[in-house]
């Protein structure tokens, strides 16, 4: 998540990372300013090999498989994985993991 937030981020963009405990859950967010993703690719994103438009015409290194990566080892630890995006302004992606 991280090295998407840097790829797909504007010049001179900010990064912003937090781990914090949520009631019995941890909540990892990592936010950027980057490009974003369009409301109709969000769910997308995370099918192996799929990259959005942007993403293929900013030429950025890579397949389309680390989204369907953080999804699979999230989801075999209990996990959940979100995202909120506006087109130009950037992402976040949340991920929460039970406490046990």
């Amino acid at each position: 998540l991280i090295d998407n937030a840097i790829k797909y981020n504007h010049e001179r963009g900010s990064i912003y990372l937090s781990l914090e405990k949520k009631d019995s859950e941890v909540v990892l967010v990592v936010s950027d300013t980057g490009i974003g993703i369009p409301p109709e690719e969000t769910q997308r994103v995370f099918e192996r090999f799929y990259r959005t438009e942007q993403a293929r015409a900013i030429d950025a290194e890579g397949v389309g498989l680390g989204l369907a990566i953080v999804k699979w080892i999230v989801e075999v630890h209990n996990g959940k994985v979100s995202l909120s995006s506006t087109p130009g302004t950037g992402t976040t992606f949340m991920i929460s993991f039970p406490l046990y």
